[in-house]
């Protein structure tokens, strides 16, 4: 079973067990029902077919479990916690069906013994013409009953120990959720540094010098990473150090000339490292342009953007 879409498995299998129930249900108001009659006691086919329909739901009891657990298995593996609750509702489900199996067992049980113990009065009462044959009619059919009850009797022990694991598996992926949302609770969160200002900063002149550097502001130490960078052709920019120059790109009405670098250094949390300088040359001391970012690295994508404003007032940074 895959779990491509885990509410709609759980439904699945939900469903199934629900439906799996009422057909056991069913099952056991016949065993209840049924009346022997002497062509029972004679030759017992009858009751040889409702151990069959027995049988045949008690393999469907083992399969859906075992579907259970490997659908617990991939609920871990996917992650989804929030089906916590379904699973506790799905293996009470189940257990509700193990006693509806067991009370089906119960019933057959009393009927192959109302039928032994009746074979065995008729027998005594016919002895007297085929005590041979009769008798070794009666230990066959006894031996076949008693059979019969074991494989009930193992079917059923399987069918708890199965439901057993269910729940230590259940209890395993609780511990292993826990351990997963304490490591998910460091993440990685890389920020662009531009002359050591993180969102804006005044053009001091016509050429200026753009001292590049990530920070991690984080809680997980970054190990590698990739970093792209789009000026605006405008600027007319030109790189040095790990920055690399490679395509021009048009996103709306802005041309950007697009650097990349990777960064193959380690950063802890709230450090930073530098990679490299952009020089620019502002010809329309007028405008402000922004510098777009993107930072990718095994834990995900960090992206934003940094504004070059204009130094309409004559302010430096």
């Amino acid at each position: 079973m895959t779990t491509h879409d885990p509410a709609k498995g759980m439904d699945e299998v939900f469903q199934a067990c629900v439906e799996l129930q009422n057909k056991a249900l069913i099952e056991l108001r016949k065993a209840r029902a049924f009346r022997l009659s002497l062509y029972d006691y004679l030759w017992g086919n009858r009751l040889t077919a409702l151990y069959e329909r027995y049988h045949v739901t008690s393999h469907e009891l083992a399969e859906l479990q075992r579907e259970v657990a490997e659908f617990q298995r991939e609920l871990h593996r996917a992650k989804a916690g929030d089906y916590k609750p379904d699973i506790s509702l799905l293996t009470n489900q189940l257990q509700g069906l193990a006693l509806v199996m067991s009370e089906f067992r119960e019933t057959l049980s009393g009927l192959s013994n109302q039928v032994i113990a009746r074979r065995s009065l008729g027998i005594s009462g016919l002895a007297l013409l085929l005590v041979v044959p009769q008798v070794w009619l009666a230990l066959q059919q006894l031996e076949i009953s008693e059979g019969q009850d074991g494989v009930l009797a193992r079917q059923d022990q399987m069918a708890r120990e199965q439901l057993d694991i269910a729940k230590r598996q259940l209890a395993l992926s609780e511990k292993q959720e826990e351990t997963s949302e304490f490591l998910l609770a460091k993440r990685v969160n890389l920020k662009l540094l531009v002359n050591d200002h993180d969102e804006e900063m005044i053009l001091p002149g016509p050429d200026a010098e753009l001292r590049i550097s990530v920070e991690n502001a984080g809680t997980k130490t970054v190990r590698g990473s990739y970093c792209h960078l789009l000026v605006p052709a405008e600027l007319r920019p030109s790189s040095s150090g790990l920055l690399d120059k490679y395509h021009e790109d048009e996103i709306g009405d802005v041309v950007y000339s697009v650097f990349r670098c990777r960064v193959t250094h380690a950063i802890a949390p709230r450090a930073h490292h530098p990679v490299g300088a952009i020089v620019i040359a502002n010809r329309n001391r007028g405008r402000s342009h922004k510098v777009l970012w993107e930072f990718a690295t095994e834990d995900g994508v960090n992206k934003g953007e940094f504004s070059l404003r204009a130094a309409s007032d004559g302010r430096k940074s």
